[in-house]
């Protein structure tokens, strides 16, 4: 049985990047268990306008560069717990024949095509590679394929802020790359990446109408 969704590539002009061993996984929830893990305090209709905007843009990001990437969201992985879902999901995409593989999420705005190509340059020249988040986490695992890394990913305590030091503790041959961006895991998140002047302008504005509706249900919650 076939667990991928792999995405087929975009009409354009796309970054090359090397390694024709090397793909991305996006590793997301469906809207559904997203909404019962990380709901903001949003209502399901205004979290679910927030899901789609987030996928769409990681997609686009992801089909920007010329890499194949598979998506494999909770619905079709498999294992009891985070690390062992992550672990089957990337050897999944070794059956597939890739030797490495770049694996990101979908809750990261800042996410752009020069990062993902630092990361293939990373992995070809035989390092595993980490993007750091604000928050002590991960927003980027690019891994060599091997008994070794994928046992690495099974000691870690995934959701805390220790994701980063402990992966930096366990992979060999790591390098950094050369940003830290923010992921979105709290109210607060919004505010930051509004402020950093990051987003588009699509994307600043449905934050805007997201934070006014988060507020305004606070305030109608104290009259």
């Amino acid at each position: 049985r076939n667990h991928f969704k792999q995405n087929g590539v975009v009409k354009g002009k796309q970054i090359k990047v090397p390694g024709r061993d090397t793909a991305i996984l996006l590793f997301t929830r469906t809207v559904t268990d997203e909404f019962r893990a990380k709901s903001f305090g949003l209502k399901y209709p205004r979290f679910q306008q927030l899901y789609q905007s987030l996928l769409g843009k990681t997609r686009h990001t992801l089909n920007s560069v010329d890499l194949p990437f598979y998506e494999i969201d909770s619905s079709l992985q498999r294992g009891a717990d985070f690390g062992s879902r992550l672990t089957d999901a990337i050897q999944q995409v070794a059956d597939k024949g890739f030797k490495k593989v770049i694996v990101v999420g979908n809750d990261v705005p800042e996410l752009n095509p020069e990062l993902l190509r630092e990361a293939a340059i990373g992995l070809q020249r035989g390092a595993n590679v980490l993007g750091k988040d604000r928050h002590g986490g991960c927003y980027l695992i690019g891994i060599h394929i091997n008994k070794d890394n994928l046992h690495a990913l099974s000691q870690i305590d995934w959701h805390t802020h220790q994701v980063f030091s402990q992966l930096a503790s366990l992979l060999p041959n790591l390098e950094r790359l050369s940003h830290e961006l923010k992921d979105l895991n709290q109210r607060a998140d919004f505010i930051s990446l509004l402020g950093a002047g990051v987003l588009s302008k699509a994307l600043a504005r449905l934050f805007r109408v997201l934070l006014y509706s988060l507020m305004f249900r606070r305030f109608t919650h104290h009259v």
